[in-house]
């Protein structure tokens, strides 16, 4: 084999193993790995943002489309500031019940 087909094969197997290695510790995103399940959606009032409901479930935010349940991995800051807030509230509510 000549030096530079062995060096080209070199160079795209160490690039093949960098890509794979890099992709191997990611989870897929096209669907949740966690969804939530229909008793805690019968069970939950949503938060509506953009005129949907998102439900807060294993610290992401979901929502159901066309194609089924999508996870939000990066949270709005409309949805952060509710979900904080209704934190607060129920922490209140739970002290002013003793």
């Amino acid at each position: 084999m000549n030096r530079k087909l062995r060096r080209a094969l070199l160079w795209a197997g160490g690039l093949l193993l960098l890509v794979s290695s890099a992709l191997a510790g990611r989870p897929a995103r096209a669907q949740p790995e966690v969804l939530p399940p229909p008793e805690f959606r019968a069970t939950t009032e949503p938060s509506y943002y953009d005129g949907q409901p998102y439900y807060w479930y294993g610290n992401h935010w979901y929502y159901r489309d066309s194609s089924g349940w999508r996870a939000l991995y990066e949270e709005p800051a409309f949805l952060r500031e509710h979900r904080e807030h209704e934190h607060a509230r129920h922490i209140y509510e739970r002290h002013d019940r003793r």
